[in-house]
Protein backbone atom coordinates (compact mmCIF):
# COMPACT_ATOMS: atom_id res chain seq x y z
CA UNK A 1 0.00 0.00 0.00
CA UNK A 2 1.39 3.39 -0.85
CA UNK A 3 1.97 6.39 1.32
CA UNK A 4 -1.25 8.48 1.40
CA UNK A 5 -1.06 12.17 -0.05
CA UNK A 6 -0.05 15.17 2.23
CA UNK A 7 -3.80 16.40 1.47
CA UNK A 8 -5.02 13.22 2.88
CA UNK A 9 -2.69 13.29 5.57
CA UNK A 10 -3.62 17.10 6.51
CA UNK A 11 -7.47 15.67 6.33
CA UNK A 12 -6.76 12.53 8.51
CA UNK A 13 -5.44 14.88 11.52
CA UNK A 14 -8.42 17.40 10.94
CA UNK A 15 -11.01 14.20 11.23
CA UNK A 16 -9.46 13.28 14.25
CA UNK A 17 -9.33 16.32 16.30
CA UNK A 18 -12.79 16.25 15.62
CA UNK A 19 -15.10 15.79 18.74
CA UNK A 20 -16.12 12.18 19.36
CA UNK A 21 -14.21 10.59 16.29
CA UNK A 22 -11.70 7.86 16.96
CA UNK A 23 -8.20 7.71 15.94
CA UNK A 24 -7.37 5.08 13.59
CA UNK A 25 -3.54 5.58 14.09
CA UNK A 26 -2.38 3.77 16.94
CA UNK A 27 0.69 6.07 17.06
CA UNK A 28 -1.72 8.57 18.26
CA UNK A 29 -2.68 6.95 21.41
CA UNK A 30 -2.83 8.87 24.15
CA UNK A 31 -1.16 6.52 26.60
CA UNK A 32 1.30 5.40 24.39
CA UNK A 33 1.73 9.33 23.82
CA UNK A 34 2.36 9.49 27.86
CA UNK A 35 4.38 6.46 27.74
CA UNK A 36 7.10 8.39 25.55
CA UNK A 37 6.89 12.14 27.47
CA UNK A 38 7.67 10.83 30.58
CA UNK A 39 10.70 8.69 28.66
CA UNK A 40 12.07 11.35 27.54
CA UNK A 41 11.04 13.61 30.86
CA UNK A 42 13.46 11.17 32.54
CA UNK A 43 16.18 11.18 30.21
CA UNK A 44 16.19 15.04 30.91
CA UNK A 45 15.75 14.83 34.13
CA UNK A 46 18.86 12.03 34.39
CA UNK A 47 21.09 14.71 31.98
CA UNK A 48 20.55 17.46 34.17
CA UNK A 49 21.66 15.65 37.77
CA UNK A 50 24.77 14.46 35.45
CA UNK A 51 25.47 17.94 33.99
CA UNK A 52 24.69 19.12 37.43
CA UNK A 53 26.99 16.62 39.37
CA UNK A 54 30.09 17.13 36.72
CA UNK A 55 29.44 21.29 37.52
CA UNK A 56 29.72 20.67 41.09
CA UNK A 57 32.99 18.61 40.75
CA UNK A 58 34.38 21.30 38.12
CA UNK A 59 33.79 24.00 40.78
CA UNK A 60 35.11 21.87 43.82
CA UNK A 61 37.82 20.73 41.83
CA UNK A 62 38.83 24.66 40.92
CA UNK A 63 38.32 25.58 44.96
CA UNK A 64 40.26 22.81 45.83
CA UNK A 65 43.14 23.87 43.10
CA UNK A 66 42.80 27.52 44.18
CA UNK A 67 43.80 26.43 48.04
CA UNK A 68 46.00 24.10 47.29
CA UNK A 69 48.34 26.81 45.05
CA UNK A 70 48.00 29.57 47.71
CA UNK A 71 49.02 27.38 50.11
CA UNK A 72 51.98 25.76 48.27
CA UNK A 73 52.96 30.19 47.32
CA UNK A 74 52.98 30.79 51.13
CA UNK A 75 54.75 27.09 52.13
CA UNK A 76 57.29 26.71 50.23
CA UNK A 77 59.10 25.09 53.25
CA UNK A 78 56.22 23.22 54.77
CA UNK A 79 56.10 20.12 52.66
CA UNK A 80 54.53 17.44 54.67
CA UNK A 81 51.51 20.16 55.12
CA UNK A 82 51.10 21.05 51.46
CA UNK A 83 51.00 17.34 50.77
CA UNK A 84 48.71 16.06 53.35
CA UNK A 85 46.35 18.94 51.82
CA UNK A 86 46.85 17.72 48.20
CA UNK A 87 46.02 13.51 48.93
CA UNK A 88 43.43 14.90 51.46
CA UNK A 89 41.59 16.72 48.24
CA UNK A 90 42.20 14.65 45.72
CA UNK A 91 40.55 11.39 47.96
CA UNK A 92 37.55 13.39 48.67
CA UNK A 93 37.01 14.63 45.25
CA UNK A 94 37.26 11.22 43.81
CA UNK A 95 35.30 9.73 46.59
CA UNK A 96 38.26 7.56 47.58
CA UNK A 97 38.05 5.38 50.86
CA UNK A 98 41.94 5.32 51.32
CA UNK A 99 44.68 7.81 50.12
CA UNK A 100 48.62 7.33 50.15
CA UNK A 101 51.53 9.53 48.90
CA UNK A 102 55.04 8.74 48.20
CA UNK A 103 57.97 10.61 46.79
CA UNK A 104 61.85 9.81 46.41
CA UNK A 105 63.46 10.65 48.90
CA UNK A 106 67.05 9.06 47.41
CA UNK A 107 66.78 5.36 47.08
CA UNK A 108 63.90 5.03 49.04
CA UNK A 109 60.14 5.86 48.46
CA UNK A 110 59.21 7.61 51.17
CA UNK A 111 55.21 7.38 52.80
CA UNK A 112 54.63 10.81 52.87
CA UNK A 113 51.12 11.23 53.77
CA UNK A 114 47.89 8.93 54.12
CA UNK A 115 44.25 9.44 54.12
CA UNK A 116 41.74 7.22 55.59
CA UNK A 117 44.66 5.03 56.81
CA UNK A 118 44.25 3.24 60.16
CA UNK A 119 47.69 2.91 62.09
CA UNK A 120 47.99 -0.98 61.38
CA UNK A 121 47.11 0.00 57.44
CA UNK A 122 49.66 2.82 57.43
CA UNK A 123 52.31 0.59 59.50
CA UNK A 124 51.74 -2.07 56.29
CA UNK A 125 52.10 0.90 53.72
CA UNK A 126 55.10 1.66 55.05
CA UNK A 127 56.57 -1.84 54.59
CA UNK A 128 56.73 -1.07 51.05
CA UNK A 129 58.76 1.54 51.04
CA UNK A 130 62.11 0.25 48.93
CA UNK A 131 62.15 -1.04 45.32
CA UNK A 132 58.64 -0.83 43.31
CA UNK A 133 57.65 -3.91 42.49
CA UNK A 134 54.40 -4.91 39.93
CA UNK A 135 52.39 -6.91 42.62
CA UNK A 136 51.38 -3.39 44.29
CA UNK A 137 48.92 -0.37 42.63
CA UNK A 138 51.92 2.37 43.46
CA UNK A 139 54.71 -0.36 42.39
CA UNK A 140 53.31 -0.58 38.89
CA UNK A 141 52.43 2.96 38.55
CA UNK A 142 56.43 3.80 39.35
CA UNK A 143 57.07 1.35 36.70
CA UNK A 144 55.15 2.14 34.13
CA UNK A 145 55.21 5.99 34.77
CA UNK A 146 51.70 6.65 33.78
CA UNK A 147 48.49 6.28 35.20
CA UNK A 148 47.01 2.97 36.38
CA UNK A 149 43.28 2.29 36.82
CA UNK A 150 42.34 -1.12 38.34
CA UNK A 151 38.62 -1.94 39.13
CA UNK A 152 38.84 -4.60 40.73
CA UNK A 153 42.20 -5.85 42.39
CA UNK A 154 40.80 -9.22 43.27
CA UNK A 155 40.60 -9.47 39.03
CA UNK A 156 43.53 -8.29 38.22
CA UNK A 157 46.60 -10.91 36.87
CA UNK A 158 49.58 -8.72 38.11
CA UNK A 159 48.29 -7.78 41.84
CA UNK A 160 49.53 -9.30 44.58
CA UNK A 161 49.27 -7.65 47.42
CA UNK A 162 46.51 -10.09 48.71
CA UNK A 163 46.98 -9.80 52.41
CA UNK A 164 46.84 -6.13 52.13
CA UNK A 165 43.48 -6.49 50.66
CA UNK A 166 42.25 -8.40 53.47
CA UNK A 167 43.54 -6.22 55.79
CA UNK A 168 41.76 -3.22 54.62
CA UNK A 169 39.09 -4.41 52.36
CA UNK A 170 39.60 -1.97 49.37
CA UNK A 171 38.44 -3.00 45.62
CA UNK A 172 39.37 -0.84 43.32
CA UNK A 173 42.20 1.43 43.18
CA UNK A 174 43.67 3.94 40.91
CA UNK A 175 47.50 5.23 40.83
CA UNK A 176 48.90 8.38 39.08
CA UNK A 177 52.53 9.22 39.18
CA UNK A 178 54.59 12.09 40.06
CA UNK A 179 56.39 13.06 36.97
CA UNK A 180 59.48 15.19 36.88
CA UNK A 181 59.75 15.23 33.16
CA UNK A 182 60.08 11.66 32.31
CA UNK A 183 61.05 10.30 35.28
CA UNK A 184 58.74 9.41 37.90
CA UNK A 185 59.53 10.64 41.70
CA UNK A 186 56.61 9.52 43.72
CA UNK A 187 52.95 8.41 42.87
CA UNK A 188 49.69 9.18 44.42
CA UNK A 189 47.28 6.31 45.21
CA UNK A 190 43.54 5.97 45.80
CA UNK A 191 41.93 2.75 47.33
CA UNK A 192 37.86 2.21 47.18
CA UNK A 193 36.10 -0.28 49.59
CA UNK A 194 33.73 -0.77 46.63
CA UNK A 195 34.34 -2.26 43.23
CA UNK A 196 34.23 0.10 40.03
CA UNK A 197 35.47 2.40 38.08
CA UNK A 198 36.99 5.94 38.81
CA UNK A 199 35.33 7.81 36.56
CA UNK A 200 37.47 10.50 34.01
CA UNK A 201 36.81 13.56 35.31
CA UNK A 202 38.38 11.95 38.74
CA UNK A 203 41.09 10.23 37.27
CA UNK A 204 41.84 13.72 35.08
CA UNK A 205 41.91 15.52 38.67
CA UNK A 206 43.92 13.48 40.61
CA UNK A 207 46.36 13.87 37.80
CA UNK A 208 46.00 17.08 38.20
CA UNK A 209 46.68 17.15 41.82
CA UNK A 210 49.49 14.95 41.17
CA UNK A 211 51.02 17.79 38.62
CA UNK A 212 50.72 20.11 41.58
CA UNK A 213 52.38 17.44 44.27
CA UNK A 214 55.34 17.59 41.43
CA UNK A 215 55.85 21.72 42.09
CA UNK A 216 55.16 21.36 45.78
CA UNK A 217 58.24 19.27 45.80
CA UNK A 218 60.55 20.71 43.25
CA UNK A 219 59.62 24.15 45.53
CA UNK A 220 60.54 23.18 49.20
CA UNK A 221 63.76 21.17 47.50
CA UNK A 222 64.18 25.25 45.78
CA UNK A 223 63.28 26.68 48.65
CA UNK A 224 66.10 24.55 51.12
CA UNK A 225 68.85 25.51 48.85
CA UNK A 226 68.13 28.93 48.41
CA UNK A 227 67.83 29.11 52.35
CA UNK A 228 71.27 27.81 52.83
CA UNK A 229 72.80 30.05 50.42
CA UNK A 230 70.91 32.81 51.90
CA UNK A 231 72.54 31.80 55.42
CA UNK A 232 75.67 31.79 53.48
CA UNK A 233 75.13 35.27 52.23
CA UNK A 234 74.03 36.68 55.73
CA UNK A 235 77.10 35.24 57.04
CA UNK A 236 79.42 37.02 54.47
CA UNK A 237 77.46 40.10 54.73
CA UNK A 238 78.03 40.62 58.50
CA UNK A 239 77.22 44.47 59.41
CA UNK A 240 77.21 46.10 55.87
CA UNK A 241 75.56 49.52 55.84
CA UNK A 242 71.85 49.35 55.49
CA UNK A 243 71.27 52.41 53.56
CA UNK A 244 68.75 53.10 50.80
CA UNK A 245 67.61 49.93 51.84
CA UNK A 246 64.15 49.62 49.54
CA UNK A 247 65.66 50.95 46.49
CA UNK A 248 68.52 48.77 46.44
CA UNK A 249 66.29 45.83 46.87
CA UNK A 250 63.97 47.35 44.26
CA UNK A 251 66.81 47.30 41.57
CA UNK A 252 68.50 43.74 42.53
CA UNK A 253 64.62 42.45 42.45
CA UNK A 254 64.64 44.28 39.01
CA UNK A 255 67.78 43.13 37.77
CA UNK A 256 67.40 39.66 39.11
CA UNK A 257 64.11 38.98 37.06
CA UNK A 258 65.99 40.76 34.01
CA UNK A 259 68.98 38.33 34.47
CA UNK A 260 66.80 34.95 34.39
CA UNK A 261 64.60 36.28 31.63
CA UNK A 262 67.94 36.30 29.99
CA UNK A 263 69.10 33.12 30.77
CA UNK A 264 65.66 31.76 29.50
CA UNK A 265 65.88 33.01 26.03
CA UNK A 266 68.85 31.08 24.84
CA UNK A 267 65.76 28.21 24.68
CA UNK A 268 63.67 30.29 22.24
CA UNK A 269 63.58 31.69 19.34
CA UNK A 270 64.43 35.25 18.73
CA UNK A 271 61.05 36.17 18.11
CA UNK A 272 59.22 34.83 21.26
CA UNK A 273 62.44 36.35 23.13
CA UNK A 274 62.14 39.47 21.95
CA UNK A 275 58.16 39.18 22.85
CA UNK A 276 58.95 38.43 26.66
CA UNK A 277 62.02 40.66 27.02
CA UNK A 278 59.03 43.81 25.76
CA UNK A 279 56.68 42.31 28.30
CA UNK A 280 54.04 42.00 25.19
CA UNK A 281 53.98 37.76 26.57
CA UNK A 282 53.15 35.89 29.42
CA UNK A 283 56.28 35.70 32.39
CA UNK A 284 57.53 31.83 31.08
CA UNK A 285 59.25 31.52 34.61
CA UNK A 286 54.98 31.43 35.98
CA UNK A 287 54.31 27.55 36.44
CA UNK A 288 51.16 26.93 34.65
CA UNK A 289 49.28 23.92 33.03
CA UNK A 290 48.50 24.03 29.08
CA UNK A 291 48.42 21.78 26.27
CA UNK A 292 51.02 21.09 23.91
CA UNK A 293 52.84 20.09 21.08
CA UNK A 294 56.47 18.13 22.31
CA UNK A 295 58.73 17.60 19.44
CA UNK A 296 61.66 14.69 20.51
CA UNK A 297 64.40 14.42 17.28
CA UNK A 298 67.98 12.16 16.97
CA UNK A 299 70.59 10.75 15.26
CA UNK A 300 69.86 6.99 13.91
CA UNK A 301 73.12 5.23 14.44
CA UNK A 302 74.87 7.68 15.98
CA UNK A 303 75.87 5.51 19.55
CA UNK A 304 77.86 2.74 16.57
CA UNK A 305 79.38 6.10 15.18
CA UNK A 306 80.72 6.72 18.31
CA UNK A 307 81.94 3.90 18.81
CA UNK A 308 84.34 4.03 16.21
CA UNK A 309 84.76 7.61 14.78
CA UNK A 310 87.70 9.77 16.18
CA UNK A 311 86.08 12.28 18.72
CA UNK A 312 86.75 15.42 15.85
CA UNK A 313 84.86 13.49 13.69
CA UNK A 314 82.08 12.92 16.37
CA UNK A 315 82.01 16.29 17.14
CA UNK A 316 81.75 17.87 13.46
CA UNK A 317 78.52 15.89 12.97
CA UNK A 318 77.68 16.99 15.82
CA UNK A 319 78.43 20.98 15.03
CA UNK A 320 76.73 20.01 11.38
CA UNK A 321 73.58 18.47 12.83
CA UNK A 322 72.82 21.04 15.68
CA UNK A 323 73.06 23.79 13.11
CA UNK A 324 70.28 22.49 11.12
CA UNK A 325 68.44 21.94 14.29
CA UNK A 326 68.66 25.71 15.55
CA UNK A 327 67.88 26.74 11.94
CA UNK A 328 64.60 25.11 12.02
CA UNK A 329 63.57 25.17 15.55
CA UNK A 330 64.05 28.88 15.15
CA UNK A 331 62.32 29.42 11.82
CA UNK A 332 59.70 27.48 13.33
CA UNK A 333 59.18 28.99 16.78
CA UNK A 334 60.05 26.36 18.84
CA UNK A 335 61.43 26.50 22.27
CA UNK A 336 64.17 24.18 23.10
CA UNK A 337 63.42 22.48 26.41
CA UNK A 338 67.02 20.14 26.20
CA UNK A 339 69.77 19.36 24.42
CA UNK A 340 71.48 16.09 24.86
CA UNK A 341 73.92 15.02 22.25
CA UNK A 342 72.38 13.54 19.26
CA UNK A 343 69.13 14.28 20.72
CA UNK A 344 66.57 17.57 21.66
CA UNK A 345 62.91 17.76 23.25
CA UNK A 346 61.35 21.09 21.04
CA UNK A 347 58.12 22.25 22.83
CA UNK A 348 55.51 24.21 21.05
CA UNK A 349 52.58 26.69 22.38
CA UNK A 350 54.89 27.30 25.47
CA UNK A 351 55.32 29.35 26.52
CA UNK A 352 53.94 31.95 24.10
CA UNK A 353 50.82 30.92 22.47
CA UNK A 354 51.37 29.23 18.78
CA UNK A 355 48.53 28.68 16.01
CA UNK A 356 47.63 25.53 14.79
CA UNK A 357 51.33 24.52 17.14
CA UNK A 358 50.95 20.65 15.94
CA UNK A 359 50.54 21.78 12.01
CA UNK A 360 53.97 23.85 13.29
CA UNK A 361 55.95 20.91 14.88
CA UNK A 362 55.32 18.57 12.21
CA UNK A 363 56.53 21.00 9.33
CA UNK A 364 59.28 21.84 11.51
CA UNK A 365 60.72 17.85 11.67
CA UNK A 366 59.88 17.49 7.90
CA UNK A 367 62.35 20.81 7.34
CA UNK A 368 65.31 18.60 9.93
CA UNK A 369 64.42 15.37 7.98
CA UNK A 370 65.08 17.19 4.63
CA UNK A 371 67.72 19.07 5.74
CA UNK A 372 69.64 16.33 8.05
CA UNK A 373 68.63 13.45 5.22
CA UNK A 374 71.42 16.18 2.82
CA UNK A 375 73.90 16.82 5.40
CA UNK A 376 73.49 12.12 5.43
CA UNK A 377 74.39 11.78 2.20
CA UNK A 378 77.71 13.62 2.58
CA UNK A 379 78.15 11.44 6.02
CA UNK A 380 77.75 8.14 4.56
CA UNK A 381 80.13 9.02 1.56
CA UNK A 382 82.69 10.12 4.50
CA UNK A 383 81.97 6.03 5.74
CA UNK A 384 79.65 7.46 8.66
CA UNK A 385 75.96 5.82 8.72
CA UNK A 386 73.74 8.30 10.19
CA UNK A 387 69.92 8.99 9.57
CA UNK A 388 67.52 11.23 11.62
CA UNK A 389 63.83 10.04 13.49
CA UNK A 390 61.58 12.21 15.10
CA UNK A 391 58.24 11.31 17.73
CA UNK A 392 55.73 14.32 18.38
CA UNK A 393 53.25 14.02 20.65
CA UNK A 394 50.50 16.51 21.61
CA UNK A 395 48.33 17.27 25.42
CA UNK A 396 48.42 18.77 28.35
CA UNK A 397 51.76 19.54 30.74
CA UNK A 398 52.94 21.58 33.32
CA UNK A 399 55.31 24.36 32.16
CA UNK A 400 57.49 26.74 34.40
CA UNK A 401 61.03 26.37 35.38
CA UNK A 402 62.92 24.33 37.57
CA UNK A 403 66.33 24.74 38.53
CA UNK A 404 68.19 26.72 41.01
CA UNK A 405 69.35 30.41 40.83
CA UNK A 406 72.40 30.23 38.98
CA UNK A 407 70.70 27.58 36.28
CA UNK A 408 67.29 27.66 35.12
CA UNK A 409 65.66 25.66 32.94
CA UNK A 410 62.69 26.20 31.56
CA UNK A 411 60.55 22.23 31.73
CA UNK A 412 57.62 20.51 30.71
CA UNK A 413 56.34 17.78 33.01
CA UNK A 414 53.58 15.59 31.92
CA UNK A 415 52.78 12.33 30.09
CA UNK A 416 53.19 13.90 26.23
CA UNK A 417 56.67 14.70 27.46
CA UNK A 418 57.43 10.63 27.98
CA UNK A 419 55.22 9.46 24.85
CA UNK A 420 57.37 11.55 22.28
CA UNK A 421 60.15 10.18 23.59
CA UNK A 422 59.48 6.60 23.04
CA UNK A 423 57.80 7.07 19.33
CA UNK A 424 61.23 8.97 18.95
CA UNK A 425 62.89 5.53 20.00
CA UNK A 426 60.67 3.73 17.72
CA UNK A 427 61.27 6.03 14.67
CA UNK A 428 63.40 4.67 11.44
CA UNK A 429 65.62 6.68 9.86
CA UNK A 430 63.52 9.08 8.07
CA UNK A 431 60.28 8.69 9.77
CA UNK A 432 58.40 11.27 11.92
CA UNK A 433 55.90 8.81 14.05
CA UNK A 434 52.57 11.36 15.45
CA UNK A 435 50.58 10.16 18.62
CA UNK A 436 46.46 9.57 17.55
CA UNK A 437 45.90 13.40 19.33
CA UNK A 438 48.34 14.84 17.10
CA UNK A 439 47.10 13.31 13.87
CA UNK A 440 43.39 14.30 15.26
CA UNK A 441 44.43 17.52 14.56
CA UNK A 442 45.81 17.42 11.57
CA UNK A 443 45.01 14.46 9.42
CA UNK A 444 43.25 16.62 6.64
CA UNK A 445 46.48 18.39 5.87
CA UNK A 446 49.01 15.80 5.86
CA UNK A 447 49.85 12.51 4.67
CA UNK A 448 50.54 9.86 6.90
CA UNK A 449 51.05 5.61 6.97
CA UNK A 450 49.93 3.55 9.48
CA UNK A 451 52.97 2.01 11.53
CA UNK A 452 50.27 -0.20 13.42
CA UNK A 453 49.36 -0.48 17.17
CA UNK A 454 52.64 -0.46 19.23
CA UNK A 455 53.33 -1.30 23.54
CA UNK A 456 55.90 1.52 24.06
CA UNK A 457 57.46 1.10 27.24
CA UNK A 458 56.06 2.88 30.61
CA UNK A 459 52.84 2.96 28.80
CA UNK A 460 49.54 0.39 29.87
CA UNK A 461 47.61 0.37 26.33
CA UNK A 462 49.26 0.28 22.91
CA UNK A 463 49.18 3.46 21.37
CA UNK A 464 47.94 3.79 17.31
CA UNK A 465 51.00 5.04 15.49
CA UNK A 466 51.37 6.66 12.30
CA UNK A 467 54.65 8.10 10.02
CA UNK A 468 54.22 11.28 8.50
CA UNK A 469 54.96 11.17 4.95
CA UNK A 470 54.45 14.82 3.98
CA UNK A 471 52.12 17.99 3.70
CA UNK A 472 49.20 17.96 1.13
CA UNK A 473 47.36 21.02 -0.42
CA UNK A 474 48.62 24.20 -2.16
CA UNK A 475 48.38 25.76 1.18
CA UNK A 476 51.02 23.94 2.80
CA UNK A 477 53.41 22.54 0.55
Amino acid sequence: MGPRSTADGIQGRVDAAKPGSTPTDTNTDPDDSRQRLEARMNELSEALEKTTRELQLSRDIQGATSEVLKLISRSAGALPQVLEMLLKTASRLGHADIGTLRHRDGDIYRLAATYGCKAEWKADFERYSEKPDRGSVYGRTMIEGCTVHIPDVLRDKEFTRHEAQKLMGFHSALGVPLMRGSDPIGALILFRFERGSFTPEQIAMVETFADQAVIAIENARLFAEIREKSRQVEDQAGQLADWNKTLETRVADQVDQIGRMSKLTRFLSPKISNLIMAGEADDPLKTRRSEITVVYVDLRGFTAFTETADPEEVMQVLREYHVELGRAITAYDGTIEHFAGDGAMVLFNAPVPIEEHELQAIRMAIDIRDSVGALALGWRKRGWDLGCGAGIAGGYATLGTIGFEERLDYSAIGTVCNLAARLCDEAADGQILISPRVLVKVEERIEVASIGVLDLKGFQRPVSVHNVVGLCGSNDA
